[in-house]
């Protein structure tokens, strides 16, 4: 997958392609200020209507990278702020929520978006619980 990325690049723009890519994967941006503390989900909802400029770490930046799902989240993550200066976060999804992938991050893109794919779909498969009914 190649993305180009410049100043004036729309974060969402970023994260839909990388979704359409992995779409059991998430990627979410954080603006350098507020990247050593927690950010509410408005936060993190209001950095992906950012232009890439906006957010990014470097002054002046154009390029494109070329990556796919053998890479690792870490190594992902880290081009994109080597490169580009953006911090990034890639989550993964478990069942209807969105986990941070930190701890898994040596995972790849891949293994990342099959164990996402996978759990999604054990919730499909899996019949609700009557909580009503004794045991």
């Amino acid at each position: 997958m190649e993305l180009i990325i410049t100043p004036a690049t729309f974060l969402d723009k970023i994260q839909d392609a990388f979704s359409q890519e992995f779409p059991h994967l998430r990627l979410a941006f954080y603006p350098e200020a507020q990247a050593e503390r927690r950010l509410t989900i408005d936060e993190r909802i209001n950095a992906s209507r950012l232009l890439a400029m906006e957010v990014s770490k470097k002054e002046d930046f154009y390029g494109k990278i070329n990556f796919d799902g053998t890479m690792t989240v870490y190594k992902f993550e880290k081009l994109l702020l080597e490169k580009f200066g953006l911090i990034t976060q890639v989550f993964r999804k478990s069942a209807n929520l969105w986990l941070v992938t930190a701890g898994t991050d040596l995972l790849t893109l891949n293994d990342q978006e099959q164990i996402g794919r996978e759990m999604t779909q054990l919730l499909e498969r899996s019949e609700p619980i009557d909580y009503s009914t004794p045991y």
